[in-house]
């Protein structure tokens, strides 16, 4: 079986006038897409029932539009000039416990008939926004390194700008999984996350024992997000707001600008027209008149 389970530990350091670090423990399933099915036939706790502890939902990884996650991946290596290997495709990722689930970061990993990775897409979602991005990472993305930079064009956190390029290192080993990525801005690293994950066989035991040490693995990622938020927020890191937020304010602002009496045009009764505020009509100026 292909399909394995991951466990290790996640890293998140940030660099500059407001410095930050944390370290924590982890697991991930990693789930061959032609294996799903049999990684959870008799499984107690495990499966694609609403009532399992562990559940898969593939719906969790596809956007609107898309029917499954195959040709989702084929689509997104059509877009970026890529090609999707015939190869396994392990979907590295958290499932639902207790009924939630959130990604941060989902590697569809793809590699070709031998076995070698290939192509990686990161799929990426932010919180409270529940939006989500795909990156598709070719070889020269993340085989060598310093590895080919991608550009950040999706909002993720508050407190990192969005003018940043992206580089990733990935090693696939036999027993060892290795993911680094480095955010760089003007030739800096202002941030940096490391992921190490040992590899673990899909048993009932492992299974089982994940479940037992992790039980609520989705629900404290999520908390922890929000609490080093809180901490990054009470050292004075810089707060960016959400570009979709500046766009509409940038919009809103044009159409108070368009429609402010300073750029009203009339036209008078010579036919010229006047910039400025527009003339009260005769009728509210009559009856104001009476008030007095």
């Amino acid at each position: 079986m292909k399909s394995c389970l991951y466990e290790g530990w996640v890293r998140h350091r940030r660099f500059g006038s407001v410095t930050h670090e944390f370290r924590k423990r982890l697991f991930m399933v990693a789930l061959d897409l032609e294996e799903i099915d049999q990684v959870f036939h008799r499984r107690w706790l495990w499966g694609r029932q609403l009532w399992k502890f562990a559940r898969y939902c593939a719906e969790d990884h596809l956007p609107e539009g898309d029917t499954d996650l195959k040709s989702m991946l084929q689509r997104l290596h059509c877009q970026h000039g890529a090609q999707l290997s015939d190869g396994p495709v392990q979907l590295l990722c958290h499932l639902r416990y207790f009924g939630y689930v959130f990604n941060p970061l989902s590697l569809f990993l793809c590699r070709d008939p031998q076995g070698q990775l290939q192509t990686v897409v990161a799929e990426v979602r932010n919180t409270p926004w529940q939006e989500r991005h795909h990156y598709v990472l070719q070889p020269k993305h993340f085989l060598s390194w310093p590895s080919a930079g991608i550009r950040k064009d999706f909002h993720v956190s508050p407190f990192l700008p969005m003018d940043m390029n992206y580089h990733w290192r990935i090693e696939d080993g036999e027993k060892l999984l290795t993911v680094h990525l480095e955010n760089h801005r003007q030739g800096q690293t202002v941030f940096d996350v490391t992921m190490q994950l040992q590899k673990r066989p899909m048993t009932s035991g492992w299974m089982s024992w994940m479940l037992v040490r992790y039980p609520l693995m989705t629900w404290q990622v999520t908390a922890e997000i929000y609490l080093h938020a809180l901490r990054l927020w009470w050292k004075g890191a810089a707060f960016h707001v959400h570009p979709r937020k500046l766009a509409s304010a940038s919009a809103a602002d044009l159409q108070t600008t368009t429609e402010s009496p300073e750029n009203f045009t009339q036209t008078m009764p010579d036919g010229t027209t006047e910039q400025g505020r527009p003339s009260m009509p005769t009728e509210f100026t009559r009856d104001c008149s009476s008030d007095r």
